[in-house]
């Protein structure tokens, strides 16, 4: 509690949660209170039935409102209130009662002041009980000889002890109390951080929505997170928090994998570094623009055996790290590690399939390109063959006679043209039909088959076995144009060997001269032909 209670607090209702503080402190105003005042009210009566007042009427009238009004705010769950009011009536009743009755009050006074009460009021409460209580014994004092002094003096050392001790076992049990509602609320808000991180696919996202949950959910002065860089030498700042972090990031800030700094051993160790006041450990480093830090932990972040980075945190007050925020970070660093992992795999998922749908790109085009060549050739190939062999251009069919030919039907062109078989009437009757079926080489036109059929026979059959021969009339034509050119290459390469042979005969340049261009001629069919020697005479002005 604070050491100042507000109106606000008093009238606030208490969320009693079941195993709570709250609720034992509850629970002991409610039974304490209703005891005092039933046996309050059934005092006035007997006093009053009797007529023997050994309680001054006023005071018995006056604590019997006191705790019926705290009646009425433990009924409203008004904890804070309650508590306050039955400390102050039992209070005032163990000042106010005659000596020899004051001594419960007293008791019940100090043990609702150290169970209740925020350490003002403890303080305060103490201080008027046994004020009162010195009164008595300085009375007593005075009479050296009575029988009673010594008594007092045990009471009053016994209350002393009654009140420490209780007001101690309150603040142990407080703080254990804390303790375990902090570490709840760590696991809580840890398990809350892992749920969302793991659900996050952007790395630099991932690191700031995490050190600015730290600084947020777990009270700290300041949370960063640094990646271990490829070589392992450094690790580098890639998420802070605050101005502060701005500006590590901005001067691009890092520390060596080593033991010289509380990031740099955990990098370095693969275990937490803590340090629980920096002004008396040498591992920290001081940093101009976080000088309020007091203690710093740092907590690896581990994949595997390898450390992929650290998460450090840091506080402006020095022993302020318990084991339950060890426990919550540790948890985070696990927790960050795994959507680390995950973010990596899945950038290296989507740069494997960038990459991927690159090379198939790249293939698509070299194959597009490989056959827009083969293309290019093959009509090459056959345009020179045809202009060279002009006799080879085509053989037409009439009746039983076959001629050579070159000439183009108006079916055989529109087959090439449109690269498929063509159906057409043949001179209006519609019983013959003429098919003309394209001769395809690697996707190029080469030919075309053209012929007339009678009406007994299927179309569609007489279209496919066209079209299978033209398919493998295209290979065999193919084979038969490089059979054709490999052996005129042959013969070629036999005439320069006799040509070459024959430069044995010569004797001198002249002879040599004569035997080449004597060859040239006889092998070309040339009619006139020409060899000079030496340097090419200067060419003139203006000539072209």
């Amino acid at each position: 509690m604070k050491s100042i209670i507000s109106w606000k607090q008093l009238s606030t209702q208490t969320a009693l949660e079941p195993g709570s503080l709250e609720g034992v402190q509850f629970r002991y105003v409610q039974v304490l209170v209703l005891v005092a005042l039933v046996t309050s009210v059934v005092g006035l009566a007997a006093q009053l039935l009797t007529n023997t007042f050994l309680l001054p009427v006023e005071a018995a009238a006056g604590g019997i409102l006191g705790l019926g009004l705290a009646q009425l705010l433990i009924a409203r769950r008004y904890l804070l209130a309650a508590s306050t009011v039955s400390l102050v009536t039992f209070t005032a009743l163990a000042v106010v009662l005659p000596t020899h009755m004051s001594i419960l009050l007293a008791v019940l006074a100090l043990i609702s002041a150290a169970v209740l009460a925020n350490n003002l009021f403890f303080i305060v409460a103490n201080v008027v009980v046994f004020s009162r209580l010195v009164l008595v014994l300085s009375a007593l004092a005075v009479n050296s000889d009575s029988p009673l002094l010594p008594v007092w003096v045990v009471m009053f050392l016994s209350l002393i002890f009654i009140s420490v001790a209780t007001r101690y076992f309150m603040y142990a049990a407080r703080k254990a109390t804390w303790r375990s509602q902090y570490s709840e609320d760590l696991l809580r808000a840890t398990a809350a951080l892992g749920q969302s991180a793991v659900m996050m696919r952007d790395m630099d996202l991932l690191l700031d929505e995490t050190v600015n949950f730290i600084c947020e959910k777990l009270d700290m002065y300041h949370a960063q997170v640094f990646l271990v860089d490829e070589n392992r030498d450094y690790a580098v700042l890639h998420s802070s928090t605050g101005e502060a972090g701005k500006e590590l990031l901005a001067r691009k800030h890092q520390l060596p994998v080593d033991k010289n700094s509380v990031v740099g051993q955990a990098a370095a160790d693969g275990s937490p570094a803590v340090v629980l006041d920096t002004r008396q450990n040498q591992m920290h480093r001081f940093n101009e623009v976080l000088p309020k830090t007091r203690s710093e932990v740092a907590v690896p972040i581990m994949d595997g055996d390898q450390v992929m980075g650290v998460l450090d945190v840091q506080r402006a007050r020095k022993n302020a790290f318990v084991d339950a925020d060890l426990m919550a970070l540790q948890a985070i660093a696990t927790d960050l590690a795994i959507a680390l992992r995950s973010v990596r795999l899945v950038e290296e998922k989507e740069s494997y399939m960038l990459e991927r749908e690159r090379l198939v790109q790249e293939s698509e085009t070299n194959w597009r390109e490989i056959h827009r060549l083969n293309r290019e050739m093959t009509r090459a190939g056959w345009m020179d063959y045809v202009s060279q062999k002009p006799a080879m251009s085509g053989v037409t069919l009439q009746g039983s006679e076959l001629r050579h030919g070159a000439a183009w039907s108006a079916s055989l062109l529109q087959a090439g043209y449109d690269r498929q078989p063509v159906v057409t009437s043949s001179n209006g009757n519609s019983s013959d039909n003429t098919v003309a079926v394209p001769v395809m080489l690697r996707g190029e036109v080469i030919g075309v088959i053209g012929v007339e059929v009678g009406g007994d026979r299927q179309q569609d059959e007489v279209v496919e076995m066209v079209s299978v021969i033209a398919e493998r009339l295209a290979v065999s034509l193919e084979n038969a144009r490089l059979f054709e050119e490999s052996q005129a290459s042959t013969a070629q390469e036999h005439q320069i060997n006799q040509i070459v042979t024959r430069y044995q005969e010569g004797v001198d340049v002249n002879d040599l001269l004569r035997i080449t261009l004597s060859e040239l001629s006889e092998n070309l069919g040339a009619q006139r032909g020409a060899i000079r020697l030496g340097v090419l005479p200067a060419q003139e002005e203006g000539a072209s």
